[in-house]
């Protein structure tokens, strides 16, 4: 493996303990973890971060591959409306 490829995979791993991390806080707040709609998005983007990964890793470039991350990325902006309030009041001024 590249180095890069290496520091995609550690920072992957460490994206995915903060959003665990997250998700216990909400849940220690309100009680339950949510819907599971509202952890939508992240799972989209998530998985167009692997999806790309994975082309790049085995040189899949084509069709397939963009069809493939547009559309989880349309998908992942779609649910972001199903966020919770203060994950929504985070990120607006």
């Amino acid at each position: 493996m590249t180095l890069i490829q290496t520091l995609f995979i550690v920072a992957f791993i460490i994206s995915l303990f903060i959003v665990i991390k997250r998700a216990k806080k909400y849940k220690q707040r309100t009680g339950t973890y949510g819907p599971f709609k509202m952890y939508l998005s992240s799972i989209c983007l998530y998985m167009v971060a692997v999806v790309n990964f994975i082309v790049l890793s085995f040189e899949l470039l084509g069709i397939g591959s963009w069809m493939l991350t547009i559309t989880l990325l349309v998908l992942g902006a779609y649910f972001t409306k199903y966020l919770s309030d203060e994950d929504k009041k985070r990120y607006v001024s």
